[in-house]
């Protein structure tokens, strides 16, 4: 969705290092806040080293992070759902917009190190554009403009295979991308097709977009979590930041499967 396409609001404006900092601090968040929240004292948990064992569809359970280690650093490959209006070298200095998950995937005990994500980017375009972050874990939230371009979801894995390749982190989160309005089965499909194929590469799965989606149809998002049919609202992507938060704070895990059509 580059950022002048439909499945933006608006042209992005590139904002100051001002307004960045201090004048608009409720549009873009740095990841600077966050350690020092850890350094003034806040308690968090660490990550454990030994295997999880494994659940029935192949992934590793979910297990809590020691106590005392160093906040753990994540690093993310997207399109707008994690820019929100950001552009790509913004992102790469930790600084996304206010409805980004990123933002809410931001606490003691977490830091987001920067990465690569932009407005309409295709998981190709994310290829091509993300140069290797040194992180704890990866997260990856992708595929939706896919969608729209009609890219087969064989490619779109392969392109994710690359990355993952690109970014050598030792752990890997995926999560389900956000209902599309104007794409409503084929969104489904994707992600119950993308809860399988994270399955068969051993990464951890979160079914983030679960919260987002309307109960009666879940194809759609709930009411007052979208702004455009696309996008999450600041709610929005506070509940799938939340979802993220909560796979980073323990081991790759196995979410509830994605909803599929009725």
């Amino acid at each position: 969705m580059p950022v002048s396409d439909s499945a933006t609001d608006g042209a992005a404006v590139r904002p100051s290092l001002i307004s960045r900092m201090s004048a608009r601090p409720r549009r873009v968040v740095a990841a600077g806040f966050v350690l020092l929240a850890v350094a003034a004292g806040a308690t968090y948990l660490g990550q454990q080293h030994q295997q999880p064992p494994l659940t029935s569809d192949g992934f590793p359970m979910a297990q809590p992070m020691a106590a005392g280690a160093q906040a753990l650093e994540f690093a993310v490959v997207g399109d707008s759902i994690t820019a929100d209006h950001a552009y790509p070298d913004q992102v790469g200095r930790r600084i996304v917009g206010e409805r980004s998950w990123a933002a809410f995937a931001q606490q003691p005990g977490t830091a987001f190190v920067g990465g690569w994500a932009r407005g309409g980017a295709t998981t190709a375009q994310m290829l091509a554009g993300f140069t290797p972050v040194p992180a704890d874990v990866l997260v990856m939230i992708a595929g939706t403009n896919d969608i729209k371009a009609g890219i087969p979801f064989e490619q779109i894995g392969e392109n994710m295979r690359s990355i993952v390749d690109v970014a050598d982190v030792p752990r890997v989160l995926v999560s389900s991308v956000p209902p599309r309005n104007d794409f409503r089965e084929r969104t489904l499909e994707y992600n119950a097709w993308l809860h399988d194929f994270v399955a068969e590469q051993g990464w951890g799965w979160i079914d983030g977009s679960r919260g987002l989606r309307a109960d009666n149809q879940p194809g759609r998002y709930a009411d007052g979590l979208t702004y455009d049919g696309v996008h999450p609202s600041r709610e929005g992507a506070q509940i799938l930041g939340s979802a993220v938060l909560a796979a980073l704070g323990t081991q790759p895990t196995a979410q509830d499967a994605p909803a599929t059509l009725p």
